[in-house]
């Protein structure tokens, strides 16, 4: 990652982390593999000796005992790697709710199959999917590490993209690089003009109001400030000086969420509606309909909330918090805001000497070299955010794989002894192949809808940004991962249908 991200990584080898990997991998393998141990060493001697030999049956105390450990080892490693307590135990939280909901959604699915009964369906496919219920199935196991591994891969991949899709570089050839502060009324024309000769393209532009708050719903500043002292938003919203505008029109960055916007005729009604951004709307505490009272350069302005608006501040264009219609302050001393594109540095140059000789209030901002850092800094972020997204799906596509293979053993058996049972060999295949897929299915139904959710909670209420789900890739990966279970739930099996089914029954 290193040249990257817009700071500096040491890169240097870390032996506690190393020994933290190799100690939680041990621990982990050693709890799964205690079970299936702990059952072995409990079996009596003559139980293995003598098939007819009635022993006691296993107790479950020592696999609760395991569960335990487990569930506690989980929460104790949430706690440790997280940087607070609180963070520790919400992830240990929802790492157990997302398998408690895998697990409870398996069994339904599960559940269902088993309460239809096919009865028109061909006797392979009746009896691949009964082999989902079948003595000593890994159906639940397989459907939670399966679905399990394709939740983590789908929520990484939907976070991913809406961050990626939050830090993208508006590569555009026609984006605005310069801005123009201060012009005054009487020099707009003129300006414009330069701008013009200059071959310059004005993307946007606003007048720009100067104004303050006088009172909210009547109540004044300095109460409000009193009655809510420990408030800093609160404070700045009501104490700022505003820079508001006037325009009919909504703009591309603009969304009215709440009440009407204004028509394009000018308001002639006794009140002055105004629209105002969430952000302002939510720190102030007013609705649609409440009375706002301006100070615009010493004259009130008494005004009612008309519409809020969602406002895409990261668009490089004139945003406001506040917004008059027009026809309402007109009057009151102004300046305009000119944003455009200039292609050509010697223009550009050229553009800012001409403006200072003709017009030396005006002030001139060539962004452009502002716009190419920031261009290497979220190239940067990007790379460095795709390299991690990799790296975690290659990491759950592995963890994918081994659960489908896992149940390898079983499926094998079921095999050889339908074989001796006098199956052909077709018919085996399609058994097969309608348990892994109704597996699969499964699995990737289950993973796919918990991870829409899981990636929508993240983004929108950790990342704070609009979510917008990759639709497509999630069904591609969802198609994957049912490949991997038919393709690896199956591999192996052709040569239990071509040899001896005594020599395979003795192989397992």
């Amino acid at each position: 990652m290193q040249g990257l991200i817009p700071v500096d990584v040491p890169v240097h080898f870390e032996l506690a982390a190393v020994a933290t990997g190799i100690g939680l991998g041990l621990w982990v393998t050693l709890l799964f593999a205690a079970g299936p141990l702990i059952d072995l060493v409990r079996v009596p001697p003559l139980r293995a000796l003598r098939a007819d030999f009635a022993a006691e049956p296993i107790p479950l105390g020592g696999r609760m005992v395991l569960i335990c450990a487990l569930a506690l080892s989980g929460l104790a490693v949430s706690i440790w790697q997280a940087p607070r307590l609180g963070m520790g135990l919400s992830f240990a939280a929802g790492l157990a709710l997302a398998l408690g909901a895998l697990a409870l959604a398996a069994r339904f699915s599960t559940a269902w199959l088993r309460g239809r009964t096919f009865r028109r369906a061909p006797f392979w496919m009746r009896q691949g999917i009964a082999n989902l219920f079948r003595p000593r199935n890994h159906t639940l196991a397989t459907v939670l590490s399966v679905g399990f591994g394709l939740f983590l891969v789908l929520t990484l991949h939907g976070v991913q993209v809406n961050v990626m899709q939050e830090i993208a570089v508006d590569a555009q050839p026609d984006r605005p690089n310069i801005i123009l502060f201060d012009v005054q009324p009487d020099q707009a024309g003129p300006v414009k003009a330069l701008l013009a000769e200059k071959d310059a393209t004005i993307t946007d532009h606003a007048p720009l109001i100067s104004a303050r708050i006088a009172s909210v719903e009547g109540r004044s500043i300095s109460d409000w400030l009193a009655s809510e002292p420990a408030n800093p938003d609160l404070s700045w919203a009501l104490q700022r000086e505003y820079r508001v505008t006037y325009h009919a029109k909504l703009r591309d960055s603009e969304t009215v969420v709440l009440g009407k916007w204004w028509n394009d005729e000018p308001i002639t009604q006794g009140f002055v509606p105004v629209s105002l951004s969430t952000g302002i709307q939510e720190t102030l505490g007013v609705g649609i309909g409440d009375s706002i009272t301006w100070d615009i350069q010493g004259v009130a302005v008494e005004s009612n909330v008309a519409s809020v608006r969602k406002v895409d501040w990261d668009r490089f264009a004139t945003n406001f918090f506040v917004v008059f219609p027009p026809g309402m302050i007109e009057q009151a001393p102004q300046t305009t805001v000119l944003v455009a594109h200039v292609s050509d540095a010697k223009a550009r140059s050229e553009l800012q000497r001409d403006l200072v000789r003709a017009h030396s209030n005006v002030s001139v901002l060539d962004a452009t070299l502002i716009l190419d850092a920031i261009d290497t800094m979220m190239n940067g972020m990007a790379t460095a955010v795709r390299l991690l997204a990799i790296f975690t799906l290659a990491t759950g596509f592995m963890i994918l794989i081994a659960a489908t293979v896992s149940a390898r053993h079983e499926r094998a058996r079921e095999v050889l002894l339908l074989r001796t049972l006098g199956a052909s060999g077709t018919t085996l295949r399609q058994i097969l192949a309608t348990e892994v897929v109704a597996l699969g299915a499964v699995a990737a139904a289950v993973g796919s809808i918990f991870a829409v959710a899981s990636s929508w909670g993240l983004v929108r209420f950790v990342f704070e940004l609009p979510f917008d789900p990759p639709w497509l890739d999630f069904a591609i990966l969802s198609l994957v991962t049912l490949l991997i279970s038919v393709l690896f739930g199956s591999i192996g099996a052709g040569r239990l249908w071509r040899g001896s089914p005594l020599a395979g029954l003795r192989m397992c």
